[in-house]
């Protein structure tokens, strides 16, 4: 196997992987603080990929290494918080695996955006009423 292949498959499959299952349970994000933390994160990922683009006609290992290190970190920024996002929704945090897919991934980190908050009815909680 290609080591590039590897490397990429590392990155973009092994590591969401990872993030997902080591993830709080407790922790929750919601819409505003989660569409503050991406758009920036995702708008920095493609200006920092075309500055790579540009700039690897003669770069060779150095230029490969370097994206290949900001790509893994922004994968692992949005992971995590779509992870926090998924579960402020009440969704399975697996669900985040679907970022991976094309396309789908773009729809699925829409309604991230733009799901409301799913209100927990508190009054009728497993607390027996006292009679």
């Amino acid at each position: 196997m290609n080591g590039s292949v590897l490397a990429m498959v590392l990155v973009y499959i092994v590591l969401p992987i990872a993030v997902i299952a080591m993830a709080d349970a407790y922790t929750m994000l919601q819409r505003k603080a989660y569409a503050f933390r991406t758009i920036p994160l995702l708008l920095a990922g493609i200006v920092v990929n075309a500055l790579v683009t540009v700039g690897s006609s003669g770069g060779g290992f150095g230029v490969a290494l370097f994206s290949m290190i900001i790509g893994a970190g922004i994968v692992i920024m949005m992971f995590l918080w779509s992870v926090y996002r998924t579960q402020d929704l009440g969704w399975s945090k697996w669900w985040c695996l679907l970022i991976l897919v094309p396309f789908v991934g773009l729809v699925y980190w829409l309604a991230l955006l733009f799901v409301p908050r799913r209100v927990r009815d508190v009054s009728a909680s497993a607390v027996p009423s006292s009679r």
